[in-house]
């Protein structure tokens, strides 16, 4: 009966034109803004972030985020265009410092600018008080094996309960092995740092190449003792530094830098830096 009376009184105020002036709009807003869409749902190159509040021109602050340059930028433009009007802005191309490029403006002022190719890159600038949300690049490794880089791809990441590990192995497609075998320890957090050489020993924290070479084993001692079977002089060495351990929305995001050398020098690992989402 309440609700029936206060539609009444509101279908009244409106036939007298005593109703706000914002009518519906003041209501529901026609478009709203979310944040700047990123490039990398297009593209799959994910963004670097070059600068942060850098002032590309006079009272002009932003963050500037550079990528790949698309293969074909009208398609490219085309598609992202589409995107940033879903999210509530308009896409408008313009010269930016000389170079081709886009405005992304929304209804406050403030505006984003896209450059697709400078100097062979592409740059991203957000001006301060917009929002973007920057896509996260997970499940990927690279490595550089013996002075040869390797880009790796995820092959598992579990939980190793026996040796209270993330268990994590990426595969690779060419070169003298097929899978890098990490495991990290599970109680490992943000920031920790693992160090291993000589004859010592951290549990949880392995290291193998095609699952039967283990540069730095960790079988627990009723498996007959430690084993650090690359470790054979004293300037080997194994050391892993966790870059970030967070909760995710399908398990545990688990990054870290990897530098290791074994086998008297044979094997050097430099800059293994690995990301994997560990399904809990």
């Amino acid at each position: 009966m309440k609700k029936t009376v206060f539609l009444l009184v509101l279908v009244a105020l409106l036939c007298c034109g005593m109703a706000s002036a914002s009518g519906i709009d003041g209501l529901i807003p026609a478009t709203s803004t979310g944040p700047v869409p990123d490039p990398a749902q297009i593209t799959e190159s994910y963004g670097e972030l070059l600068a942060e509040n850098y002032e590309f021109s006079v009272g002009y602050f932003c963050d500037a985020y550079v990528y790949e340059t698309p293969d074909d930028v009208r398609d490219f433009a085309d598609m992202y265009a589409t995107r940033c009007r879903k999210a509530g802005y308009s896409m408008t191309a313009a010269t930016i410092d000389g170079a081709a490029g886009y405005t992304i403006q929304s209804g406050n002022g403030l505006y984003a600018c896209l450059i697709p190719d400078a100097n062979g890159q592409m740059l991203l600038l957000i001006q301060r008080g917009m929002a973007f949300v920057p896509e996260t690049r997970t499940n990927y490794a690279t490595m550089i094996y013996n002075n040869r880089s390797y880009d790796l791809e995820l092959f598992q990441a579990e939980n190793y309960d026996f040796f209270n590990t993330w268990d994590i192995s990426y595969q690779c497609d060419r070169g003298v092995f097929q899978f890098v075998r990490i495991y990290v320890p599970r109680y490992a957090r943000t920031g920790d740092r693992f160090y291993v050489s000589g004859s010592d020993h951290i549990e949880g924290f392995a290291l193998s190449l095609d699952w039967e070479d283990e540069l730095l084993g960790a079988a627990p001692p009723y498996y007959g003792g430690y084993r650090t079977d690359g470790i054979d002089s004293a300037r080997d060495y194994a050391e892993l530094v966790v870059t970030k351990v967070e909760d995710v929305e399908y398990g545990v995001l688990v990054e870290g830098l990897f530098n290791g050398r074994f086998k008297s020098g044979d094997v050097v690992i430099e800059d293994f830096i690995f990301s994997a989402i560990v399904e809990e």
